[in-house]
């Protein structure tokens, strides 16, 4: 009979976790053993019969526990429990020793994911060897509250079981118990992470860019990582502006049939910018944009070499256009080739006028086929060291209409001619296996044919020298005899130097490549080896794959006359399926050869597929291997679209052909390409991979995140005796080595298995005794070679009280003499003070001096008055030292040396300095007054503060500039007003109904101006923020609001406000443009009702402070897109020397729109600070005007076409105070009216 091998399962109680046997468990064919057991577990190489019960009874006898034991002899095919023994400690506690008898040769291996998914099939593997009858699985997942029976049936091969509904993101145990009757064959448990079905909810729109006025459209279908879609109901779906608003809102959308389709109209003033759809809680988000946008005709590319060199002469370079409906593009070509350097300071110097000869510029006609060649000299580009790109800008401009296209292409400059790597190498080898492998030679990224490369082999340190000639691809393909290698490291070195200094580290030559080969464990040199496919599977085919296997002549007995492979399907972390191949054996001196196995691709989406093959020995050894391999991106369901015919005319029918399953619900969309030559968010299965695939689970590629690994300690290596003390042991949980066990874990998949699948690790923990001994004796060696030094006292030198806590620190008067220095050295406090700024302190207490004297000397008495002629110098002198106190005050301001006072700006400075002048009443053409003044004028009131405001008011009042007065007293009432109401909203009882405040909120609101805002940014944000704050307060009372817009003769237009659609902004375009409308409101609540009126004002004829000329000059008044150009020119006349900072508003004819190439290049005039675009205008921001004329240049062309044109207004106004403002009409060029207003508009500037 063979003979059997025995396992201890030792079962403790609770209480043991208190004692000093701590649960530091060793594990040994997925049975824990406890510390007294590691001698036993060192047995893993010992014959089958070697006992570890022996252990067991020493440790018993060790702790005086009464134990008995008794050993049967077993036959190899069936299997008993010994006798349980009961021992009771000195402790007190009983604990269970039981002794399980597994018969050798049976041997069990059960595989299931890491990762469980709710609500999936998961598949779960078994594995028997030499099982002849069913046993019984029980599969049960145990999660922090319950534990969940998953499957409970016999089996006799692979089986599934379907998972439950759980917590999102729990890591639970999954436990495995197999028995046959009374005999359990198997009890274990792992983690594992369980997770809610993944879905991905798309969102589509038509198109990626709107206009305002257009109708956004747009579909959601929520998809499981299976593409199959998920019918349920939205709760809500809401669309946001670029402001944050919403704008829209749908609630508990159903789909039908899985797809929800909506629309929404955009308003004709639409916000430009980036919109928003969300999908219930930001579950999914889609964003589009609105823009004034021309769409392009046709599009350009512009063909280049892969890399250039110093080394070439020359390089051509091809610019070639086609129409969006594919036919070539007839016209003028214009390149600009330059490097990278010179491009950056081109750019930097676009002020002046920046030239270099280096930059090339070439110009010529496309041919029949769209296409222009030209021939660049290298050397003329002057590239330096520092150049790593030459850029080539290509311009097209169409025959007879002059639309055009811009392209870029940047092109490489190869500093490394040739460089070598190695791509998708296997980290290890398997000895006796030829291992291969393959180079990819190429100069940047463009691969080298028939070039020579050389491989190195290092192996103990050994090296081999191959040599090798690459293909068309660029590829040098390699195959390695590993037969001598005996399971060491190997390196390999690819380059195209050999004989390369050896002094340099792996891999630091220039174009060199490095990579390390480990070895593959198997304790008996037997190895698989599925070899790996460099195309793409395709979809709905089967697939041969070859596998090689090299076996130990002693793994088989005589009578074998086959092997038994198994092998796994896995993807996504599953199992998909497991087959099994008998390989017959003819030769069993030579145990090597190969086997081919049928590997069925299906439909399914999948990012790819894993092979795992494996076979199991009949002592227990495993020999496995896993190969990846990439397929088809495929889809189950199939569907067809074409046209009736590829090319038709404009206004013809056409009949569009769709094919797809019965029942299928398709989504059609049809774009002109144009559009997606602006912005492409087309959905395509490349994007689908993005949306569903991760491969982020690993850690470092090999890991099990922390929270699922199961500690579970590798077996020990035997410890070789030693006549010393005995070693330490403990048995590391993770290691990386090539083992069988990592291939699984590389799979993400968890095993209970009674196989070796582990490499043995060196379990001897390093002894930290010696080290301290050392460090002792270093100690008193130190301390012996400072034997004459004062000896070392253990006890600590108790620390001073500490005594000194002046409140007054330095307190001193000082006479400085000639030497303008101070020098003390006082004891330093041990409070931490504060240090009180005397010199500011004293200057303010100066200069109060001398204005009370001023103002004292103002009101003086006739009798003071009629002083003598010396009096009044001496007052005029008072006045004359305070005026060059104040203005010495101001200058040690401005050299920082001034603070304290209260004081901290120089505006507020500034301001305290002017009304005491004007309180002087010096004479009106005063100097400093006048700058004290002007300074004030500009000061951008938005960074003020609202005393600063107040002051400021005070100041002009006293100066009598009623217009700056008003403009401050407006800001600062309603910023008071503002804070006044977020005094009131911050109360926690606050009461909508208080009068008080609601009064404060409505007078707040009139003083809105059309676009929502305030006068200035200041008291638009502190406003805002006061009725956003009441706002918030409103929902909570408001129950169900019905206001009801009416006008004469037209039907209502009526708004509905409740709870599900508070957040959302409500609005509609009147019917008519003048009349009068009445709003009615019902129910209960509060709403904020707001219209805004866009009309044309014409200008006033008030005494302009600006010049403002305006002139258009027709660019294309032929083509279909007619273009021209609006040149303005600005400047300020007024009494301020220059304005405060400007807005030029220039109003666009009726269907035209801005050329947005000119309205960019607005940004890079000198004072202009940004542009805005809007559907019917272009404010350009300037930072001041002054006498010098301001030129601004746009360009805009013809959108829609719209007749009898009417003429249009540029204005320039002043930001502070838009009183001060002129205008001027233009009117189309290309028409003949518009030569008519241009000789008014002479003879008007000539008047001026």
């Amino acid at each position: 009979m063979p003979r059997s091998s025995l396992l201890i399962v030792v079962a403790r109680p609770p209480e043991l976790e208190s004692c000093d046997i701590k649960s530091d468990l060793a594990v040994f064919s997925g049975v824990e053993l406890h510390p007294w057991e590691r001698q036993g577990a060192q047995a893993a190489q010992q014959p089958a019969g070697y006992s570890w019960v022996t252990s067991a009874a020493e440790e018993a006898k060790k702790h005086k526990w009464p134990h008995q034991i008794e050993t049967k002899a077993v036959s190899r095919r069936s299997t008993q429990l010994l006798p349980r023994l009961d021992t009771r400690s000195s402790l007190g506690f009983k604990t269970k020793v039981e002794i399980r008898l597994l018969v050798a040769g049976i041997h069990y291996m059960v595989v299931f994911p890491a990762i469980i998914q709710q609500s999936c099939e998961e598949k779960l593997y078994i594995h028997f060897s030499s099982l002849t009858e069913a046993v019984h699985l029980v599969v049960t997942l145990q999660t922090k509250t319950q534990n969940h029976t998953l499957v409970e049936q016999d089996v006799e091969k692979p089986g599934t079981f379907q998972s439950i509904t759980f917590q999102p993101e729990e890591v639970a145990f999954l436990h495995i118990l197999i028995h046959s009757g009374d005999n359990v064959l198997l009890k274990g448990h792992k983690k594992v992470l369980v997770k809610p079905q993944k879905n991905i909810i798309l969102i589509e729109t038509d198109k990626g860019l709107y206009k305002p006025g257009e109708t956004v459209k747009f579909r959601i279908v929520n998809l499981d990582d299976n593409l199959k879609v998920i019918k349920n109901e939205y709760s809500q779906i809401w669309l946001q502006d670029p402001e944050y608003n919403r704008i829209a809102e749908w609630l508990n959308v159903k789909s039908n049939h899985g797809i929800v389709d909506l629309s929404f109209p955009l308003a004709s003033e639409a916000s430009l910018g980036k919109y928003t759809i969300s999908v219930q809680q930001d579950m999914a988000q889609r964003t589009f944009s609105v823009e004034e946008y021309v769409l392009k005709k046709f599009e350009i590319k512009v063909e280049h070499p892969p890399h250039i060199t110093t080394a070439d002469e020359e390089f051509l370079l091809s610019v070639c256009g086609k129409y969006t409906y594919g036919m070539p593009v007839q016209g003028k070509v214009e390149i600009t080739v330059m490097t990278l350097s010179q491009a950056v300071g081109a750019w930097n110097a676009r002020e002046s006028n920046f030239t270099s000869l280096a930059i090339q510029k070439q110009g010529g006609w496309t041919n029949k086929d769209g296409c222009a060649t030209f021939t660049i000299k290298t050397e003329a580009l002057e590239i330096n060291e520092a150049d790593i790109y030459v850029t080539a800008e290509a311009r097209l401009v169409e025959n007879g209409t002059g639309a055009y296209s811009v392209e870029t292409a940047l092109i490489p400059v190869a500093t490394i001619r040739k460089s070598v790597v190695f791509v998708n190498l296997h980290p290890f080898y398997k000895r006796g296996i030829p291992y291969t492998g393959k180079m990819f030679c190429h100069s940047e990224e463009s691969p080298l044919r028939n070039e020579t490369v050389y491989l190195i082999v290092d192996v103990n340190d050994e090296e081999t020298e191959l040599s090798f000639l690459t293909d068309e691809k660029g590829e040098a393909h390699f195959t390695l005899d590993t037969t001598s290698w005996n399971s060491t490291m190997v390196s390999l070195r690819g380059t195209y130097n050999p004989s390369s200094d050896k002094s340099t580290f792996p891999g630091e030559s220039e174009g060199d490549d490095f990579h390390w080969l480990k070895p593959f464990y198997s304790e008996s040199d037997s190895f698989l080896e599925i070899k790996a496919k460099n195309d793409v599977m395709s979809c709905d085919q089967e697939q041969e794959v070859q596998v090689d296997y090299i076996l130990s002549q002693n793994k088989l007995g005589s009578e074998e006359d086959h092997i038994d492979f198994y092998y796994l399907v896995i993807a996504k972390g599953r199992i998909l399926f497991s087959r099994e191949k008998k390989v017959p054996i003819t030769q069993h001196e030579n145990m090597q050869g190969s086997f081919s196995l049928t590997l069925p691709v299906g439909n399914d989406f999948l990012p790819d597929i894993n092979l795992l093959v494996y076979a199991v020995f009949s002592d227990g050894e495993v020999v496995a291997d896993v190969e990846q391999f990439e397929v088809e991106k495929c889809f189950r369901h199939k569907v067809e679209l074409e046209f009736s015919h590829k090319e038709e005319v404009p206004g013809s029918k056409v009949r569009l052909n769709l094919k797809a399953a019965p029942g299928s619900l398709c989504s059609v969309r049809a774009v002109d390409k144009s559009v997606l030559l602006k912005k492409n968010q087309t959905l395509t299965a490349d994007s689908l991979y993005e949306e569903f695939f991760e491969d982020s689970f690993m850690v470092g590629g090999r890991g099990l995140p922390y929270r699922l690994e199961d500690f579970e300690a590798y077996p020990c290596l035997p410890q070789q005796p030693s006549p010393h003390k005995k070693a330490r042991m403990g048995a590391p949980w993770y290691q990386s080595e090539a083992d069988v066990y990592n291939l699984f874990k590389k799979l993400r998949m968890k095993i209970l298995t009674n196989t070796r699948i582990k490499k043995p690790v060196s379990c001897v923990l390093p002894g930290f005794e010696k080290k301290i001994n050392l460090r002792k004796q270093f100690i008193a060696g130190s301390q012996a070679t400072h034997a004459d030094s004062k000896p070392h006292s253990d006890d600590k030198e108790k620390p001073k009280p500490r005594t000194l806590f002046p409140e007054t620190w330095i307190w001193d008067l000082v006479s400085v003499g000639q030497e303008v220095s101070y020098k003390r050295r006082p004891k330093m406090p041990f409070s931490v003070l504060q240090l009180p700024g005397t010199w500011g302190a004293m200057r303010w207490l100066s200069m109060s001096e001398h204005v009370t004297l001023l103002q004292s000397s103002r009101a003086g008495t006739p009798a003071l008055a009629a002083n003598s002629s010396s009096d009044a110098e001496q007052q005029h002198g008072h006045v004359s030292s305070a005026v060059q106190l104040l203005l010495v005050t101001r200058m040690l301001w401005d050299a920082g040396e001034l603070w304290g006072g209260g004081v901290d700006d120089t505006i507020s400075l500034t301001a305290y300095i002017a009304a005491a002048l004007v309180e002087l009443h010096l004479e009106r053409n005063d100097t400093v007054l006048d700058n004290a003044l002007h300074c004030l004028k500009n000061v951008t009131l938005d960074e003020t503060s609202l005393y600063v405001k107040a002051l400021m008011a005070y100041v002009f009042t006293l100066s009598k500039d009623m217009e700056m007065r008003k403009q401050l007293l407006d800001m600062v009432e309603k910023e008071t007003v503002a804070y006044i109401v977020l005094a009131h909203v911050s109360k926690p009882d606050l009461s909508l109904s208080e009068a008080s405040v609601t009064k404060l909120v409505r007078w707040l609101s009139t003083q809105r101006n059309a676009f929502g805002g305030f006068a200035s940014t200041q008291d638009t944000v502190v406003s805002l923020q006061a009725l956003a704050q009441y706002a918030a307060l409103i929902p909570q009372d408001i129950r169900d609001v019905k206001v009801a817009v009416k006008g004469k003769g037209a039907s209502p237009l009526e708004f509905h406000v409740h709870r599900n659609n508070k957040l959302v902004l409500h609005q509609a375009s009147l019917l008519a443009d003048t009349g009068t409308y009445t709003v009615q409101a019902t129910g209960r609540g509060c709403v904020y009702v707001q219209t805004t009126l866009y009309y044309n004002i014409p200008p006033p004829k008030t005494e302009e402070v600006f010049v403002l000329v305006v002139e258009t000059v027709p660019r294309d008044c032929g083509g279909v897109r007619k273009e021209f150009d609006i040149h303005v020119s600005a400047r300020y006349v007024g009494d301020r020397g220059t304005s405060n900072m400007a807005l030029v508003e220039v109003e666009m004819l009726s269907g035209f729109i801005p050329i947005q190439s000119s309205v960019k290049e607005l940004e890079k005039v000198p004072l202009v600070k940004k542009t805005e675009t809007k559907p019917d205008k272009i404010t350009i921001y300037v930072d001041e005007l002054g006498e010098s004329s301001l030129k601004l240049n746009i360009s805009v062309e013809q959108d829609i076409e719209v007749q009898n044109l009417k003429t249009a207004t540029v204005h320039v106004y002043d930001y502070y105070k838009p009183d001060d403002r002129t205008a001027r009409e233009y009117a189309f060029p290309c028409s003949s009216a518009s030569v008519v207003l241009e000789l008014l508009h002479l003879v008007h500037v000539a008047e001026a």
